[in-house]
């Protein structure tokens, strides 16, 4: 605040020249009893009456306006510099914080109310003493109020002369009127002994006065503090507030109007609430019943969703009540609050924790949950439900090759596949990943599960278009039915779950119907994975290698590394059960590394102990081949094992061609560059063709067994194996068959050229001690030709 403005300033003058004034009269004036009148005033201003708009009002006050009538104007200012000096004596400590400057300004703003309260009584004069004190008064009081807003006004910048300040003024005329009053009597000159007793009577009757007051100003305080909380809690209040009519016309509203529902007060004052958004909200009936209720006496809360002026939509609660004057009701109060935001925060809690985020389908909380009820509801109403599990065939090869955003996207696309495909009574969940559950209530037999299963394996028979790929993709599922396979949601999920795998294992694009077969198979598939995790730690896997054979020359050419497991619980466990659940549960990694490593290690050795220099055949799973460090291992074990790249061959399925060619072209490229030998193995069960094979840097073609086998009962057979061998051999491709068993095999084969085999027929697959003795050390009889007969080995 600046004090030194030109305005108090002006007033610190004129306070300067009051207190000059005042010494002046004391100096020449012997009569100093108006000074201990006002001494006497001034014990009771110690505690001056609080008005209810938290004014005061100060017998000082009335002590300066005694003065100025009964002594006059000079007299007057000795009242208001000793009230002046009692009041910053009163508020400041200690007396050194004093501000003089301020001090002496006020006394220059009561001076300057005493002259203008003097002129009033001197231009007043004729009129009866009752109105010339009343008329004196009021001049004092406005002055007064007037000269504070100047220096509010000057200092503070504040506008401080307004109506609240006038009604305050006028509220205190009673009680300075009726004390000015008191004094009307001692007005008349007296002597010494008649003014003392009349002081102490005019002392009783202050205190008298003061005493009544001061209670009927309380009163009036609180009952105005009252009506200014209830003001307060309307006009502030963060939530909209209403008042009816019983006939539910709005009487009042708070600004909270505008900024919940966007309109203006005046828009909705005097008209009927519910006409008023018949058209914006969604129960106009029910709200009509809500307010019938509260106009006869009983609260209501409830949800009121409307449209706002803007056409956003809003969610309010509602609290509703009766107002009830004299035991009557005569209208109603309204609070709603704007929950919209809370509501739409609840719902996003409830779409995270019972929804899945990427297909917005039922997660698994919620589809456990209905589940639950289901088989509740079945049980008392002895009816059957089925739980269908699903899992996508190879779709993690679609995250790892296409990336895991286009991977979120075919989940959508699968999602919406398997809604399409299942009744509109059923539920479907995204379990996690690519693993989905249907829950079928109300079913009529087991026939009815099968159907649903069939009717989702016929939804996938065409393919997915994203991102201009073409994606084959098939599920496998499995059923369980209610009671027959569980009666506990934990045990029908298990069960379907269980039944999943073994189609999956079959193949994929199936179906299996739980049975405690298939628990059996399910139940070992768990003891293979448990035994899995310890095969390694404890020296369960060898190898075992089985030659191949060059029809043209009747050498080996070649050796291939194959994996077996001997198990102490499980005994000889056949690769055909235990390399697809290590591929699933990627144990695969570690166990296909020792195989390198050790194929590796084994033909080095035999090469230090003078055997043929001959490459060894190792086969990678597509885990093997995706992983990012395949090139990394590569190197590391052949330098590790001291064996030449040349002398090592890798063998990949035909399938692990079709999918990601680009990546797959760009590291087959850099194994070839090492060095290393490829070879397609079990070639004609894919999907791919010779010409588009032929932009693979390939060795080898290996023909499944499959084809071989079937030389001795189809001539189909015979026509794709020759077809396989001309084309591959226009390609600059060898060609290798598998599976061959007896004589007819290798004749049929060497008239077509084949350029090598594999198989029974030359020597089942051995230990690397009995590779040793039975292969490496065989020779060949005397007169041995490749053809037209094979009769033995040649090193």
């Amino acid at each position: 605040m600046n004090d030194r403005h030109p305005y108090t300033t002006t007033l610190f003058l004129i306070g300067c020249s009051a207190i000059v004034q005042s010494v002046i009269f004391l100096f020449f004036n012997y009569n100093w009893w108006p000074i201990y009148f006002i001494a006497a005033l001034m014990v009771f201003d110690l505690k001056p009456i609080r008005m209810p708009n938290g004014g005061i009002y100060s017998l000082g006050t009335v002590g300066i306006i005694y003065v100025l009538f009964s002594k006059g104007l000079l007299a007057a200012s000795i009242p208001m510099t000793l009230s002046t000096f009692a009041f910053f004596l009163g508020i400041v400590s200690p007396i050194k914080e004093i501000q003089w400057f301020r001090v002496y300004s006020t006394i220059g703003m009561y001076y300057v109310c005493s002259v203008a309260s003097y002129l009033v009584l001197k231009l007043t004069a004729p009129v009866p003493l009752l109105i010339q004190i009343v008329l004196v008064t009021v001049t004092f009081e406005y002055t007064n109020l007037l000269v504070r807003a100047g220096i509010y006004k000057f200092t503070m910048g504040n506008r401080f002369f307004t109506k609240e300040l006038i009604s305050t003024v006028n509220k205190m005329y009673l009680p300075v009127v009726l004390c000015v009053l008191v004094l009307y009597r001692l007005l008349q000159p007296k002597d010494m002994m008649h003014f003392v007793t009349e002081m102490a009577y005019t002392v009783f009757l202050l205190v008298t006065v003061n005493g009544f007051l001061s209670a009927y100003v309380k009163q009036i305080y609180q009952v105005e503090e009252s009506t200014q909380r209830y003001s307060s809690l309307f006009e502030h209040n963060p939530d909209l507030v209403l008042t009816l009519d019983t006939n539910c016309k709005v009487l009042s509203v708070n600004p909270m109007l505008k900024k919940t529902i966007g309109y203006e007060p005046e828009q909705l004052l005097h008209r009927n609430l519910v006409d008023a958004f018949s058209d914006q909200i969604e129960t106009e009936e029910a709200l009509r019943n809500h307010f019938a209720k509260v106009m006869g006496g009983a609260p209501q809360q409830f949800e009121l969703k409307l449209t706002d002026r803007h056409g956003r939509n809003k969610e309010l609660h509602v609290t509703a009540g009766p107002t009830i004057v004299n035991n009557k009701v005569v209208g109603a109060y309204c609070i709603a609050k704007d929950v919209t935001d809370s509501k739409e925060t609840e719902r996003t809690i409830h779409r995270l924790a019972y929804y899945d985020t990427v297909t917005g389908l039922p997660n698994r909380s919620l589809f456990t949950e209905r589940l639950t009820q289901s088989v509740r509801r079945a049980a008392e109403e002895k009816s059957k439900l089925a739980v269908l599990y699903l899992d996508m065939d190879r779709f993690k090869h679609i995250n790892d090759t296409l990336g895991h955003h286009v991977g979120d996207e075919l989940l959508v696309l699968i999602a919406e596949r398997v809604c399409a495909g299942v009744a509109p009574k059923a539920t479907v969940s995204r379990l996690a990943g690519d693993e989905f559950a249907i829950l079928y209530p109300d079913l009529q037999d087991e026939a009815e599960g099968k159907e649903a299963a069939k009717s989702i394996l016929k939804s996938f028979s065409t393919p997915f278009f994203l991102h201009r790929h073409e994606i084959f993709l098939t599920p496998s599922l499995g059923i369980s039915i209610y009671p027959e396979h569980g009666d506990q949601e934990e045990v029908l999920l298990k069960n379907a779950d269980a039944s999943m795998y073994v189609a999956k294992q079959a193949g994929g694009n199936t179906y299996r119907l739980y049975s405690p077969e298939l628990q059996e198979a399910n139940e070992e598939r768990l003891t293979i994975l448990s035994n899995l995790h310890r095969a390694l730690e404890r020296s369960e896997f060898s190898l075992y290698y089985q030659p191949k054979l060059d029809l043209s020359t009747g050498q080996i050419m070649g050796v291939e590394a194959l994996l077996r497991w001997e198990n102490a619980e499980l005994g000889n466990v056949s690769p055909a059960k235990f390399i697809p659940i290590a591929e699933e549960s990627r144990l695969i990694l570690p166990i296909g590394e020792w195989v390198l490593w050790t194929a590796c290690a084994q033909n080095k050795a035999w090469q230090e102990m003078g055997y043929p220099a001959l490459p060894v055949s190792v086969n990678l799973s597509s885990v093997q081949f995706q992983q990012d460090g395949l090139l990394a291992t590569l190197q590391r074990v052949l330098e590790e094992t001291g064996l030449e790249a040349r002398y090592l061959e890798i063998e990949i399925t035909e399938t692990m061609l079709l999918h990601n060619t680009k990546q797959t072209m760009k590291v087959l490229e850099e194994i070839k560059q090492l060095g290393v030998c490829i070879s397609v193995d079990d070639f004609g069960v894919g999907y791919s063709s010779l010409s588009y094979l032929s932009n693979f840097p390939i060795d080898y073609l290996k023909i499944d067994k499959s084809f071989i086998l079937d030389l001795d009962k189809s001539d189909k057979a015979e026509s794709i194996v020759k077809a396989i061998i001309s084309l591959a051999h226009n390609l600059n491709l060898k060609v290798i068959a598998e599976g061959v068993e007896t004589e007819r095999h290798l004749r049929f084969l060497e008239h077509e050229g084949c350029d090598g085999l594999q198989g029974y027929y030359v020597s089942r697959p051995l230990p690397a001690e009995r590779f040793e003795t039975d292969i490496w050390c065989k020779k060949l009889p005397e007169g041995w030709t490749p053809a037209p007969v094979w009769t033995g080995f040649s090193i």
